[in-house]
């Protein structure tokens, strides 16, 4: 976008030259995530269930299905695909046997960890081609928008199968406001 263009304001318009940005950085930056998804064997949807269960298990098999959008019987594939490839456990929920909790094993945890931190690795890639204001400007938006995004409420996911607001724990500050890794949490 020149400097002489106006710079848009309405969502529609502002969601297409989101997507337009995501899409030049993808573009650039993408290939060691995809390298890892083939690697492993993962669809997007089986991605997005461990990344639910991350942050919301253990919950049901129905939960899952809720926040995946996905049928139940295609859910209850899905996550028996995810038990034989040892990404997530399923026990027996302790106060209804006829239900199914499931969590993300260790395994798990560990793929989703070198996902995120590929990903980290690709948006800093991707923000080091900009030029230095361009940059602040970035981050002048990204900030307002995670401030906005926490102050509109709780995310889509069920709050019945945890607590948070769609961000990963160790990403808020106590306000509200997202901040990098604690201390406790850096290795």
């Amino acid at each position: 976008m020149s400097d002489d263009q106006p710079i848009p304001t309405e969502a529609d318009d502002v969601a297409r030259l989101f997507a337009e940005a995501m899409h030049a950085m993808m573009r650039r930056t993408s290939g060691a995530e995809i390298a890892v998804l083939n690697d492993v064997g993962l669809t997007i949807p089986q991605i997005v269930a461990l990344h639910v269960l991350r942050e919301r298990g253990p919950i049901t098999v129905g939960d899952v299905a809720g926040c995946t959008k996905l049928s139940p019987a295609a859910t209850s594939h899905l996550v028996e695909r995810l038990v034989r490839m040892g990404l997530v456990h399923r026990t027996e929920d302790v106060e209804d046997r006829r239900q199914k909790q499931v969590s993300v094993s260790p395994t798990g945890d560990a793929l989703i960890e070198r996902l995120e931190r590929n990903r980290l690795e690709s948006i800093m890639k991707a923000m080091s081609l900009l030029n230095p204001e361009t940059r602040k400007k970035v981050a002048v938006a990204m900030s307002a928008i995670v401030a906005d995004m926490v102050a509109s409420g709780p995310s889509n996911l069920p709050e019945h199968a945890g607590a948070g607001d769609g961000f990963p724990k160790e990403t808020l500050a106590g306000d509200g406001v997202a901040s990098g890794p604690s201390k406790e949490n850096t290795p």
